[in-house]
């Protein structure tokens, strides 16, 4: 029998994801900070980079808003539940 790595699929999967979200990162990063002019020239010679920034700056900001919510959230909870009582707290079965 060969010898065999005894790196599993899902550790490799997740280096890759690792190193693609980084990757995405930079690229996101690059383009962002691009003038307009440079990143008209690059989606002129790579025309399936501007659908892929364009998708990307929607799901980034549909993320954004999802944090937001979050957050939102996160405040009224806590907000809420410093309007209890101990007591309250206790009978609702809620820690602190």
């Amino acid at each position: 029998m060969p010898c065999e790595s005894h790196y599993s699929d899902q550790d490799h999967a997740r280096d890759l994801k690792r190193e693609l979200d980084k990757v995405t990162r930079f690229l996101c990063l690059t383009l962002g900070a691009a003038g307009d002019d440079l990143r008209d020239s690059l989606f002129k010679s790579e025309p399936e980079m501007r659908e892929w920034y364009a998708n990307h700056l929607k799901a980034d900001a549909e993320r954004l808003r999802e944090e937001q919510k979050q957050q939102e959230r996160k405040y009224l909870k806590r907000h809420a539940l410093g309007k209890l009582t101990p007591e309250e707290r206790f009978v609702l079965g809620l820690r602190d």
